[in-house]
Parts: C-alpha cells; structure tokens; sequence
C-alpha cells in the first residue's frame, strides 16, 4: 500500500482518537501500510506527552516480522515498568525476533503478574527453548495462578522442547486455588492452560484445545485486537491508566508512568509522591517524597504502611499539598493504600472507600488480601492514629 508521509503522520495522530471507528480505521490502515509506517510509529512510541503511544506497540506487533527493525525501541520500553511496558511485550512477541528473548526472560521476574504473564506468552510466541527453564520457574515460585497459567500455555506452544517441563507442570496441578467467585474463574482457566500444554508437549494434541473469551487475551494482559474498553459510555484507552485519579482534593491514585512525568505532575499540580515500588522515577526525584515498597500479591500489612502513609499525607495538607501514590499501574496497590486512608481518616466504611476510588478509577483491581484487610481496619484505626499522630 503507498502512501506518503503526510498521511501517514495523519494515521498515527488519529490512535488517540476516542471515536472506535475511526480509531480501528487507522489502525487497519497502518497495519496494511506496513514498513514504511514503522520509523513514525516508533517516533510516536517516545512522545511522553502523547496518549496515542499506547497503542503504537499493538500496531507494530499486528505487522510481525516487518516490524523486526522497531525491536530495540520496545525492547528499551520493556524496563520501563508501566503500561507502555506492557504493550512493548506483547508486540515483541509478535514479531517473534529471538534477539528479544533475554529481555523478555527477564520480565518474567517482574513483580507485576501481568507483565510476567504477558512476557511468558511472548516467549511462548517465539518458541526460543532459551525460555523453558525461566519458564518452569514461573510454574514453581509465582503465587497466582494466572502467571502458572501463561507460562504453561508458553511452554505448550514451544511443544516436544519443552518436555522437561512435564513434572513442574503435573506438579502445578496439585497447588492449592485461591477461594472465591472471580480468582475461582480464572484460577480454573489457568489449570486447563496447564493440562492442555502437557498434551501438547506430549504430542497428544498439535493445537490448543483452549478457546472462548479470556484465554489468549484478557486473562493475561495480552491484547490482539484494537477494541478499546468502554466505561459509562465513553472509549477507555490503555493511556488513561497513565492518567492520575483523584481521591480528595489532595490526594490521588496513579501509575509508575504518571510518577515519571514531570511535566504532567506540575500540570496536575502535584508536590508529594508516595512510591510502593522498589524503582523510584528520576526524573521527579527533586518532588518530597516518601518510599515503602509494597507486595502486588496482598502480602503487605496495611496497617504498617497506613502508620507511615498517614502523617505523610496529612503534613503535605497542611501545607496546601497534593500527594499522589503510585504503583505499577495504579489499579491495585496505590487504591489500595488510598482505600485505608480512607478508612483511617476520614472513617469511612469499607465500601463507601472503594466506591469512591472506583468512580474516579473504574478499572481497580484490589488483591482480595487487600480487601480483606481493609475490612479489618477497624479493630487497628485507633492504632493507626496513635502512631500517626
């Protein structure tokens, strides 16, 4: 398909666009442009101040291997640690190009379930037997299921190399299931990835028998086809995940990629950070700040954290401050520290608290370890006050 680079710069422009149509128009058209479009998506993929960059990895991952030349741009996004990382996984994936391989393997130990989830499909995806042990031990140390279940589909799809995989995958099936409705739904999704990928493997079947919605996308992060979410009638983009949300006039809840923003955190109005990751944004380094990394995997104590949070937050309000707490991707660590303030100052019962971060933040995803301890709090919130004080 020709077209010139006007055109093209046109295309790109429309990815942030919230009309569907004219949205999927452009990525259809992008797609079918092919080459000549990859050196302005990947100009695009370095705009920080632009939202449509969020969708720039899925186009270079639907071209495949024409967008080989595009890999150590996403490879050099994967360490980023926020959506934008996500994506970058997903399309190297796609292009299937070993030289991505290490970086991919090293994702697989990131704390961030999706991220390990979407770098184990990606690995699956380019068959490299480089993968098969980082992959087995996904199957043996991650906690959640959902991560097993990526890494089993991966090595299903690497298929007889990865025969030494067959004992961690039939010890997999003995590990204990996290209770509930929704962790019960996904955690027998993620068994079934482990059974089909032992037939694979063992050669009973050539094909994954798994189908029907949630296995090879939303399950595990992984996104292949431009459908973007819809919340209360309007197109939700991944971009708004890199979007601060307000949770009282001074405090707010937000992603890694938020934090690192200088330019938008001063547009926002933004003077103190509460970081829950180990990795702390340089680039606002100069803001007040206050450090506690915190489990994805519900095993912090809030109330430990809250002692800390709590004194931090209130000393920023008094001086006309705002603060905002950040994690990953903002959609269950920093709502859930928000939600315990909540519940810490101003009292709030726990499902008034959740229900006011998730007007303001509709796609929170709290641990259900979390959850419980916030139903917990009010035997500590004296306590918490106490040490805050």
């Amino acid at each position: 398909m020709s077209i010139d680079s006007g055109e093209i710069e046109r295309l790109i422009d429309a990815l942030q666009s919230r009309d569907e149509q004219k949205f999927i128009r452009a990525y259809e058209q992008l797609k079918a442009v092919g080459e000549t479009a990859v050196s302005g998506l990947v100009e695009a993929l370095h705009r920080d101040d632009w939202p449509g960059r969020y969708w720039v990895p899925l186009v270079l991952g639907s071209m495949g291997t024409v967008a080989i030349s595009a890999v150590p741009d996403l490879i050099a996004i994967v360490g980023r640690r926020s959506l934008l990382s996500v994506g970058a996984v997903n399309a190297l994936g796609s292009i299937r190009d070993p030289s991505a391989v290490p970086c991919l393997i090293k994702a697989l130990g990131d704390e961030a379930d999706v991220l390990c989830s979407c770098a184990a499909i990606a690995l699956g995806r380019i068959g490299d037997l480089r993968a098969v042990d980082p992959l087995i031990g996904v199957l043996r140390k991650r906690r959640t299921w959902v991560p097993r279940g990526a890494a089993a589909f991966a090595l299903g799809e690497i298929g007889i190399g990865a025969r030494g995989a067959i004992p961690a995958l039939e010890k997999a099936l003995c590990y204990k299931c996290r209770k509930g409705i929704f962790f019960g739904r996904w955690n027998e999704r993620a068994r079934e990835a482990v059974r089909d990928a032992i037939d694979r493997i063992k050669g009973l079947s050539k094909e994954t028998k798994l189908e029907g919605h949630g296995y090879l996308n939303n399950m595990w992060g992984t996104i292949d086809m431009p459908r973007p979410r819809l919340q209360n009638g309007l197109v939700f983009s991944p971009g708004d995940l890199d979007r601060i949300s307000e949770v009282l006039p001074y405090l707010y809840i937000g992603s890694y990629g938020a934090a690192e923003n200088a330019a938008y955190l001063k547009d926002q109005n933004i003077t103190h950070l509460v970081c829950l990751l180990e990795k702390y944004p340089v680039t606002t380094a100069s803001l007040p700040n206050l450090c506690i990394p915190m489990s994805d995997h519900g095993e912090s104590d809030l109330r430990q954290l809250l002692a800390q949070v709590v004194p931090f937050i209130e000393g920023a309000k008094e001086v006309g401050g705002r603060v905002l707490i950040f994690c990953a991707l903002g959609v269950n660590r920093s709502p859930a520290l928000a939600a315990g303030y909540l519940r810490a100052e101003l009292g709030c019962p726990t499902g008034e608290a959740l229900s006011r971060i998730t007007s303001s933040r509709p796609f929170v995803s709290i641990h259900e370890k979390y959850l419980s301890q916030l139903e917990q709090l009010d035997d500590v919130l004296p306590v918490i006050a106490r040490e805050g004080s």
